[in-house]
């Protein structure tokens, strides 16, 4: 009993302080930029490290206050993609976002802060269901998840996209890249435990788009059909989502 205790402890307390450290790092780099900012763009940088420096700390906290789970996914094959993901994350490069002009710079600030808010409200109606490994806590469907399935993905993703819009450059690019297929791997790894967990789940991955939210175009196309309506109707459902 004691090692069952031991390990639970463990297993709140490593990845709340590997979050807390992230979060603090992203602070401090956060609260630099602004105090050494000498315009609007300075300025839009530093709120969007605030407000990723507020997703850390929320990640930190709520890990602490998880629940525990109702069946365990894989864990090496978790941990793996975990590792990738971070690795990722760590490699983004935002260093020429200070030269770019007015327009790039509010378009990513625009992503950025849209894709982080997204995550942050994800991450407050997920709650105490939030974990890092592939692990089945609970079924959650409101919010940003009737939009998709994984929108704490979708919002790290956009907030890459939001530094590559700033900063593009190949190390981006491959950074990106490889978060993709990091975040489809663990969305993959969780449904499945998910599903094993709550054969419900099934039924709601169906209805939902795991990453990108469906682009609801019938409505227009049928006011709109020219002769070949019907190849458009297909072209519309093919958008529908992934």
């Amino acid at each position: 009993m004691i090692r069952t205790a031991a390990g639970r402890i463990l297993a709140r307390a490593l990845p709340a302080a590997a979050s807390a450290a992230a979060a603090t790092a992203v602070t401090v780099a956060a609260l630099h930029t602004v105090t050494g900012s000498d315009g609007t763009s300075g300025l839009l940088r530093g709120a969007v490290l605030l407000l990723n420096a507020a997703l850390w700390w929320a990640f930190a906290i709520v890990t602490v206050y998880r629940t525990v789970p109702a069946k365990h996914g894989p864990r090496l094959q978790g941990a793996a993609l975990v590792a990738l993901a971070s690795g990722a994350a760590v490699a983004v490069d935002p260093s020429g976002a200070a030269h770019a002009g007015w327009g790039q710079t509010a378009a990513s600030g625009a992503v950025s802060v849209g894709s982080l808010a997204l995550a942050f409200g994800a991450l407050g109606r997920l709650g105490r269901c939030f974990g890092v490994l592939p692990d089945a806590r609970g079924v959650v469907t409101r919010g940003p998840y009737r939009l998709v399935r994984h929108p704490i993905y979708l919002g790290e993703l956009g907030a890459v996209v939001g530094v590559l819009v700033a900063s593009p450059n190949p190390r981006n690019v491959l950074a990106l890249a490889a978060l993709v297929l990091a975040q489809i791997g663990r969305a993959r790894l969780e449904e499945r435990t998910l599903t094993e967990a709550f054969p419900a789940y099934a039924e709601y991955a169906a209805r939902t788009p795991m990453l990108l939210p469906r682009l609801r175009l019938t409505a227009v196309l049928s006011a709109r059909r020219p002769e070949g309506g019907a190849a458009l109707d297909q072209r519309a459902d093919g958008l529908r989502g992934l």
